[in-house]
């Protein structure tokens, strides 16, 4: 059976129709229309008698030819072994960073997280590289399994790349997976990442720990030790951070501190500074309320070793005492913080373009603070510390010393305005 579809025009401008574009109009008018009978498909013959999807699946995927595959090889390749011989001069780097933009276009999942690592390791500063590395990955997310997922979230935590939308992607498809292959290690990681980046997928945030909060009483010491104090004090809700603390106990943790790693003890002492300060733990069982106060006693067992001042910080105190005649005692240890360049109780932070900002697409170029740096300011002033702080990028760019002791002086004055400020232009570069 046939349908007729009758059409009429009644052109009500001024004007009309001109002349000259009525054959056109005609034209048109006369064409065949598309009919449900046929599945929606226009009439046999028709340009478009075939719908997008039918059309896309006559063109097999393309493979990535052998010379290319090759070359992706031959990069990943010399990538790890300049890190592996420690050859981590800028220029070098600067050209793999360029070489990179050119191969990851086609480049599969695992190589895209080797190129990424490889950067990471290397302490390679230019964000324009990790966003072009976030936007590749965000096209993987769907196909990657679930230990390639919780890596892309492990690298993308130690990167600081905070891309809310690659987030989500990645949030999403973990969710979906969570009753699938998860293990707790991978529960634990996904929390590190969502810690570290200061992002949050409340759905997903809430199915990890409705399903973590009973694994806590059967965890390793291994496992517990793999879970972030940031994420502890940040991310754990009451029951669930009252469930690890538990196990913590259990194990004794940390304790003896005359048998215990420097670096596990000094994980666990950190830890009990920032419940203690950020949480006030007042509600919590006994058993767990002792074993903090053990931690918080063990402070004489463990002995932080003192970094030296670096160049940069080492030409701040020369200013300091020299220019600016102020006393600065150049290394302060207070509980678990190490703290360089203090005046009374006064801190001089000096903030790292990488180490301790994200990188931000989307965002205009302006700047948010770590939240590893955040916690570590928050504590320095629960302490009872003034934290005054600016970018090193500035002092470097500063050649002479009446420069420097302005900079200085706008700083401990409170009239430098750090928030404000936009990257360097030239935002590439390596450590």
């Amino acid at each position: 059976r046939s349908s007729v579809v009758e059409l009429f025009v009644k052109d009500r401008r001024p004007g009309g129709l001109p002349s000259a574009l009525r054959p056109q109009a005609l034209q048109v008018l006369n064409r065949q229309l598309r009919s449900s009978e046929r599945g929606g498909r226009a009439p046999t013959g028709h340009p478009s008698d075939q719908f997008y999807d039918a059309a896309a699946a006559r063109v097999p995927p393309q493979a990535v030819p052998v010379t290319t595959q090759k070359l992706e090889n031959e990069f990943l390749e010399t990538l790890e072994q300049s890190l592996r011989e420690r050859e981590l001069t800028t220029p070098m780097w600067d050209r793999y960073a360029r070489r990179a933009e050119e191969l990851l276009i086609t480049m599969s999942l695992e190589k895209v997280l080797r190129t990424l690592k490889a950067f990471v390791l290397a302490e390679y500063t230019n964000p324009d590289l990790y966003k072009l590395i976030g936007a590749e990955l965000a096209k993987e997310v769907r196909g990657a399994s679930s230990t390639r997922l919780c890596q892309m979230l492990h690298w993308l935590a130690r990167a600081g790349l905070r891309d809310q939308t690659l987030m989500s992607l990645a949030g999403n498809e973990a969710l979906l997976r969570l009753h699938d292959d998860f293990a707790a290690d991978m529960y634990i990681e996904v929390l590190n990442a969502h810690a570290t980046l200061d992002v949050r997928n409340p759905r997903l945030i809430a199915a990890l720990l409705r399903d973590l909060t009973p694994m806590f009483a059967t965890m390793s010491s291994e496992q517990v030790l793999t879970l972030l104090p940031l994420t502890v004090v940040t991310v754990l809700t009451d029951a669930s951070r009252g469930a690890y603390l538990a196990r913590c106990a259990e194990l004794n943790m940390g304790l003896p501190a005359r048998m215990t790693k420097p670096e596990i003890l000094r994980h666990f002492r950190f830890l009990e500074e920032c419940l203690r300060l950020e949480q006030h733990p007042t509600m919590l069982p006994g058993v767990i309320q002792e074993w903090l106060l053990q931690l918080r006693n063990a402070e004489l067992e463990d002995t932080v070793p003192q970094p030296n001042l670096s160049p940069l910080k080492e030409d701040v105190l020369r200013v300091l005492q020299q220019e600016m005649d102020i006393p600065t005692t150049p290394v302060v240890q207070d509980g678990t913080l190490t703290l360089h360049l203090v005046m009374g109780k006064v801190v001089l932070e000096i903030l790292d373009t990488y180490k301790d900002y994200y990188v931000t697409p989307a965002m205009g170029g302006q700047r948010l603070l770590r939240a590893t740096t955040k916690q570590r300011q928050r504590l320095l002033w629960r302490r009872g510390w003034r934290v005054l702080s600016f970018d090193e990028d500035e002092w470097l760019a500063l050649k002479d010393d009446i420069f420097k002791k302005d900079l200085l002086e706008a700083v401990l004055s409170g009239q430098h305005n750090l928030t404000s400020r936009r990257p360097p232009a030239s935002a590439g570069g390596h450590r």
